[in-house]
This record gives structure tokens, C-alpha cells and sequence, in this order.
């Protein structure tokens, strides 16, 4: 089975086939949306930092660290892999 995530932020663009976490630091509360349920918002608990091993297109292992918006990103992807929706990983931020 293969996993992909791409993820664009900020004018930098990442995909990575089969991703994993290798190494978390600190936590925070973030403030998450996704596509795939819109007009919702939820509060996560996501690591500060975030180190994630996977392979780029041209078959080369490589290693992504993220910071803040970008390791929320990046586990936030890493979960719909997983089969996590943000609604099993969050809780919905009422207005």
C-alpha cells in the first residue's frame, strides 16, 4: 500500500510517499479545518516540532522537520493516511 501526503504552504511545497513521524518535541493547541469536512474547526493537540522520514518522487528517503503551522500540516496529513479524520483527533471549536 502507498501513502502520499502533499501539503502547500507558504510557497513551499512538500510530497512524501509513505511518511512517518520519527521524533515529536513539546506540544500545543492548534486550530485545524480540513477540506474534507468544511465550514467546521477544531481544536488538536499537535506536537511544536515534528521530525517525518519518507521518500520523494524520485525514490530518495529524505527527512522533513516542521515547525509549528508546518508540523500540524504535516501530522494532519500523516493522519488521513492513518484513517483519522480531524473529527476522531479533535474537538469542535463552537461559535
Amino acid at each position: 500500500m502507498i501513502r502520499l501526503i502533499v501539503i502547500r504552504l507558504q510557497g513551499l511545497e512538500i510530497v512524501l510517499v509513505n511518511p512517518e513521524v520519527i521524533k515529536t518535541v513539546g506540544e500545543y493547541k492548534a486550530t485545524e479545518e480540513c477540506r474534507s469536512l468544511p465550514d467546521n474547526r477544531y481544536y488538536v493537540h499537535r506536537p511544536k516540532i515534528v521530525k517525518v522520514k519518507g521518500m520523494i518522487l524520485d525514490g530518495t528517503i529524505t527527512t522533513v522537520k516542521g515547525r509549528d503551522l508546518l508540523a500540524s500540516c504535516l501530522c494532519h496529513e500523516i493522519d488521513h493516511c492513518d484513517g483519522i479524520m480531524i473529527d476522531q483527533a479533535g474537538q469542535m471549536l463552537t461559535e
